[in-house]
């Protein structure tokens, strides 16, 4: 038998409960702190929120939410066989009186736990329900014995349970605690052993080494190991030497390696030898893991020493070393660096291969100082030479050019074993143009965020595809001069040629797989900043076949940065680590009336709060700091959101710290801008989960005084004070303000379709004939009904106070009320602008609030929020008359007649000066507005004074057909209403 322990992957509230908080009659109180349960020693407790205690027998919120445990996905291999399920958990009760006699504690009766999965949610199963203990005043371990599960119960991504505890039966208020929740899962699992074999030599940094790994199965169950392997950050798998099955990349991070061995037994035996290159000295664990069977891992320690003798070469052009390239024909220099740990080694005997296609241009300077021999064969050039060194260092330098391309190993012997190999690609002489991509930094925030004269890393994943026959294939081997990236931060105006060679380039490989490229380099502010990344060159015959996939550049300050006061910028510094740091100030000398530079503070882990809770609003922030002064200073902070949806956005708040008192030299303190219902006059709506991708705060001191102020802060703090929205089958937005942001929930709305019309009539004398002689659109009502609210009456009393804003109309300076525009979920094609005139009728009712709202709706209609363009001809399906934007371009100098032939409806515009052929034309019924633009300009000028007494602005009923003489009419455009 083998037993496993699992931990649960998630703990929260159940779906239904998360639907019902907002309903008393439910009685629900919440639990906290659910993502401790994920591990050993997590605790949640009952009873949360402003008023943390769960009510009496007698109270509204009397009863504990229920609990759904996930474990997701038990993972029990095919053919094993569950024999049965015991979750284990702890709990108690807990007395919030301050005497913790037994009569003031709140009692509980003993929980049901029920098993949950997608089956059993849908009624295609029957749920395992078994019934725990009552809870105690002490934590006392429950184990629930489940035996009626199979396998296919288990295997689901969301197995579980849910745990509900009865409501309190005393007349005390308390809490209750859970605690220590896991699984011990027993099958008849297989009994196998596995080892693992390091060569019998010792292992030098740079150097390859074999490991064989075994396994052997002890029984006859079904079985198919599948390995985990763990080796560390000192040691990369090359390539499988020998053995049975297969060894993969599982790893859905591209920043990471997850290598994995999975294989078939052979008479209960299985054998693999992988190689490993060691890439750091020290000592690193190697460890392989069948989870699948047992949580034991057999491991070892594999010591990577210091290697005595090692070897770097290079082979580049000798006109720019920078580029790793060689051309057919062109001079280059091929460099050996030898180092060793050995005192005494004077020189070294050395045998170097070459291609056949190789000549040594300083072949005479070799033979004096190295003992330079060569000898020629049919396929390659041997050179033997002694290299000198000097203080544990060889340098040798050969001067060369290469006749044939190609792709060619340069090797180097020593001792009879082969020590170093160099690959050199040498490029045909044809080969002039590389072929590349750069993308310019024109966003405002990143280039203002970025400091002169500091170093930054730019980091990007990117990937290459090659495609032979309309069909992905293994990329060819192009150097790494055409598969790269880079940052270019200086003149625009140069050659590409130039572009490129004065480009800053990382480490660059051949891949297929999405990985991480980053390189460093020094900004200067004169110029801007372009990413780059090169394919091959235009004359390959690959180039057209070839291309690169990459991610969106992230720029980070480089943290080995020396210098912080960058002239002539005034910071308050060192900044890096001292800002946020307690027990560090970062300080400044600020003159007086002067301000410092913004210092930007970021990765406040936000991300990770957002990303990580699903349905999360934040309804306010607060920024706390520490401080200390010499006398009066003025903190300014700006917050900057970016979201999803709307680009970035920024609110700012202010604050003035105070002078020292009387007597004293310094103020220290703490201080914090913002709060609860704070968003420095931003919205909601860009602090949702499923809108919010970062923010930062950016921090200005000002010394508003006629003295210097000397400032310290440190310990900055973002406290983001969320709440949890719901997102219901209908609701609506106000102006892009989410009505879920404010604790609606929406009821219904009440809305008569079709125009509601004002007529007059003409009653003629001595006859029975009415007449209508005239009818317009009068204003309708839109009638709202909603609740609002949340954990309890004052929040949702604060909530409301927020509701009435967003239902108000703003006011020109003549009190001209602003029209708001709603758009409700269930009709997504229409808005709706509206002004509020009568007060909302209110009704408090079980800690919520019932909210009914009477909107006018001054057009009397509903405005369709498609824009319809068409030609010249078309037809306005609305129930209202509109009137459109008509845009074209000139043909005739001075004049512009534009006729609608259907309502015989027309305008002239007549300017010499102004109305040119070729020149574009606007004009806007709406607004009465006409406008004209130069072609290949961006200047528009107004000129509706220029619009003829006799004019018509045209208004569209029904079909329309327009003509011009003079002009091209190319769009028609407006709004249908309904």
């Amino acid at each position: 038998m083998v037993i496993k322990r699992k931990y649960p992957i998630e703990v929260t509230h159940t779906y239904s409960a998360r639907q019902q908080f907002n309903d008393p009659k439910y009685h629900w109180k919440k639990w906290g702190g659910f993502d401790s349960l994920t591990k050993e020693g997590g605790e949640i407790i009952c009873g949360t929120g402003n008023y943390p205690k769960i009510a009496t027998k007698s109270g509204t919120y009397n009863t504990p939410a229920p609990v759904y445990v996930n474990f997701g996905k038990l993972g029990i291999e095919n053919g094993e066989k569950l024999e049965k399920i015991t979750l284990c958990f702890k709990q108690k009760k807990i007395c919030t009186s301050e005497d913790k006699s037994p009569q003031n504690f709140p009692i509980f009766g003993a929980p049901t736990v029920r098993s949950y999965n997608e089956e059993i949610e849908n009624d295609k199963v029957k749920a395992e329900v078994l019934t725990g203990v009552a809870p105690s005043s002490e934590y006392i371990e429950t184990k629930l014995v489940y035996t009626k599960m199979t396998v296919h119960d288990v295997n689901v991504h969301d197995f579980g349970f849910i745990i509900r505890y009865p409501a309190n039966t005393s007349s005390n208020e308390g809490r209750l605690a859970l605690s220590d929740i896991y699984l011990e899962i027993e099958t008849n699992g297989v009994d196998a052993t596995f080892s693992a074999q390091l060569p019998n030599k010792e292992i030098c940094e740079g150097e390859t080494f074999e490991v064989t790994l075994n396994v052997t199965q002890n029984d006859s169950n079904p079985y198919t190991p599948v390995f985990d392997l763990d080796f560390g950050d000192g040691i990369e798998f090359v390539k499988v030497v020998r053995g049975t099955g297969t060894v993969k990349d599982v790893s859905t991070d591209p920043k990471k390696h997850k290598w994995q061995w999975t294989s078939t037994l052979t008479n209960k035996k299985a054998t693999v030898t992988l190689l490993f290159k060691a890439t750091k000295v020290g000592t690193w664990n190697f460890s392989m893991l069948d989870s699948t069977i047992s949580d034991k891992k057999f491991s070892l320690n594999v010591s990577v020493s210091k290697k005595k003798l090692s070897f770097k070469t290079t082979c580049r052009l000798l006109e720019t070393p920078n580029i790793k390239r060689v051309k057919q024909g062109e001079r280059a220099v091929y460099t050996i660096e030898a180092r060793t740990s050995d005192t005494t080694l004077t020189e070294l005997p050395l045998e170097i291969h070459f291609p056949i296609s190789a000549e040594f241009e300083n072949k005479a300077e070799l033979i004096d100082e190295n003992e330079f021999k060569l000898k020629d064969t049919k396929t390659e050039r041997i050179v033997t030479l002694y290299m000198k060194v000097k203080d544990k260092l060889g340098v040798l330098i050969m001067d060369m050019t290469f006749n044939d391309s190609g792709v060619y190993p340069i090797t180097i012997n020593y001792g009879g074993a082969l020590v170093d190999t160099c690959l050199v690609t040498v490029l045909p002489v044809e080969y002039d143009h590389i072929a590349f991509t750069r993308q310019k930094i024109t966003d405002e925030d990143v280039i203002e965020s970025l400091s002169t004269n500091l170093d930054y890393t730019a980091i990007t994943y990117a990937k290459y595809i090659y495609q032979q026959s309309g069909k992905e294939a293994e990329l060819p081997k192009l150097d790494d001069y055409q598969v790269r990236f880079g940052v270019y931060n200086g003149d625009e105006n140069v050659s590409n040629d130039v572009f490129l060679e004065n480009t800053t380039w990382c480490s660059s490989r051949e891949t297929q797989k999405l990985d991480e490229f980053r390189v460093k380099f020094h900004y200067n502010a004169k110029y801007p900043v372009y990413f780059v990344w090169t394919i091959d060159y235009i004359e390959s015959p690959f180039y057209e076949n070839i291309t690169v996939e990459f991610t969106e550049p992230e720029l980070y300050e480089t943290k080995s940065n020396k210098s912080y006061n960058q002239a002539p910028a005034l910071y308050a510094k060192p900044l890096i680590n001292h800002i946020k740091g307690k027990n560090y100030y970062a300080e400044v000398n600020l003159p007086a009336k002067k301000s410092t530079t913004i210092v930007r503070c970021h990765n406040f882990n936000e991300e990770a709060v957002f990303r990580n809770s699903k349905n999360v609003v934040c309804q306010g922030l607060q920024v706390e700091w520490d401080y200390e002064v010499n006398q009066q200073v003025e903190v300014v902070l700006e917050v900057r959101v970016n979201t999803f949806n709307a680009g970035t956005v920024k609110g700012s708040r202010s604050i003035t710290l105070p002078a020292p008192g009387v007597g004293q030299n310094t103020r220290t303190g703490t201080e914090a801008i913002g709060g609860q219902w704070d968003l420095y006059g931003l919205s909601p709506h860009h602090f949702r989960s499923d809108t919010l991708n970062y923010l930062w705060l950016d921090v200005k001191l000002n010394n508003p005084t006629t003295t210097d102020a000397h400032v310290k802060i440190s310990n900055i703090k973002l406290r983001l004070f969320l709440m949890d929205y719901f997102d219901y089958e209908y609701g609506f937005e106000i102006d892009g303000e989410r009505a879920e942001d404010y604790g609606i929930f929406f009821k219904k709305m009440n809305w008569d379709w079709g125009t509601q019309n004002d007529v007059n009539y003409y009653q003629t004398t001595g006859t029975d004939i009415t007449t209508a002689y005239r009818s317009n659109i009068t204003k309708k009502e839109l009638t709202l009904e909603f609740n609002i609210g949340n954990c309890d009456l004052e929040e949702s009393s604060i909530l409301l106070e927020k509701v009435v804003k967003l239902f108000t109309n703003k006011r020109t300076l003549f009190n001209k009320p602003i029209p708001k525009r709603i758009i409700f979920d269930h009709l997504p094609e229409y808005e709706f602008w509206f002004v509020r005139e009568d007060a909302m009728e209110v009704e408090e009712e079980y800690g919520m609030y019932n909210i009914t709202c009477k909107l006018v709706i001054p057009e009397g209609t509903a405005r369709n929020r498609a824009i319809s363009i068409t030609g010249t001809t078309g037809a306005n399906t609305g129930i209202a008359r509109v009137t459109p934007s008509i845009e074209g371009i000139v043909n005739k100098n001075g004049i512009i007649t534009i006729n609608e032939l259907n309502s015989d409806q027309s305008m002239i515009i007549k300017n010499k000066d102004e109305i040119k052929e070729g020149y574009f034309f606007r004009i806007e019924c709406s607004t009465r507005k006409v406008y004209i633009t130069p072609p290949s300009s961006n200047i528009t000028k107004d000129i509706t004074a220029s619009v003829q007494w006799n004019s018509q602005w045209f208004i569209l009923e029904d079909e329309y057909q327009f003509k011009s003489p003079d002009s091209n009419i190319t769009s028609i455009r407006f709004k249908e209403r309904q």
